[in-house]
């Protein structure tokens, strides 16, 4: 999985493409944005779907099929534009047992190629633990100053492929969460095979050592977050902890 985030819009854009509008109140078809998805076509890279979402809260849940490919969600301001819901992983679901963190995100994208533009994703339930904003399954997404809101587990970026760095920095953090620190190490290391040079995995792979017990190893990866970022405070606040110094 390819996930891009990005805080400006690109320059250039297909010369052709299909556009709908979606809009909570007055003229047009569409009253919710899932209306508009399943009316949308599948699009190409020569001509994607755009669905234009005029300011708004629009409290539904959101699912884009895996065929909805090259599909775009716009809108020009993401403070006024939000796409939410409240599920929440302990509620009950139908037979009584609590839903689970992966069915609880209030937009679900299985297609590939998405690509979202000044929106606001939220999931609005609130400190009762795992609730996701956005659930992403399909390749190839984009985010453009877009907004992410809730409270724990907000974003959750299923499917990684695991030659990409954040397949293994991701279960390499909910690893060390559950102080399984000897698994969060393996997946530190791999992240660090495939990315060299990324600073937050040199960190925590230095606290995860720490709580091991193995200060110089620890040390060594904290110096490194450092080096390649010089104001690393969490690293550098770590090292004290450690009764080191930073290296110069």
């Amino acid at each position: 999985m390819c996930i891009d985030f990005f805080t400006s819009s690109p320059a250039n854009r297909s010369l052709a493409q299909t556009n709908l509008a979606v809009a909570t109140a007055g003229p047009g078809p569409f009253k919710t944005v899932q209306d508009a998805i399943m009316a949308a076509p599948s699009g190409s890279r020569t001509n994607p779907v755009v669905i234009h979402v005029k300011a708004g809260t629009y409290q539904e849940l959101i699912y884009i099929q895996h065929e909805k490919r090259f599909l775009h969600l716009v809108r020009a301001d993401p403070k006024k534009t939000v796409l939410t819901y409240d599920l929440c992983a302990n509620l009950p679901g139908p037979d009584g047992k609590a839903i689970g963190t992966f069915r609880t995100p209030s937009t679900t994208i299985d297609a590939d190629d998405f690509t979202a533009e000044h929106l606001t994703y939220q999931n609005s339930a609130g400190p009762k633990g795992q609730a996701l904003a956005v659930r992403v399954d399909g390749d190839r997404a984009a985010f453009r100053n877009c907004r992410f809101l809730g409270w724990q587990d907000t974003m959750l970026l299923n499917r990684l492929n695991a030659n990409q760095p954040n397949a293994h920095f991701n279960p390499g953090n909910a690893l060390a969460i559950q102080q399984r620190y000897e698994e969060a190490i393996v997946h530190f290391a791999e992240c660090l095979r495939l990315s060299p040079n990324y600073a937050p995995a040199h960190k925590n792979l230095g606290m995860t050592l720490s709580r091991l017990g193995r200060r110089e190893e620890a040390i060594s990866h904290l110096n490194e977050a450092i080096r390649l970022k010089p104001d690393y405070e969490e690293a550098i606040q770590q090292l004290r902890a450690l009764g080191a110094q930073k290296k110069e």
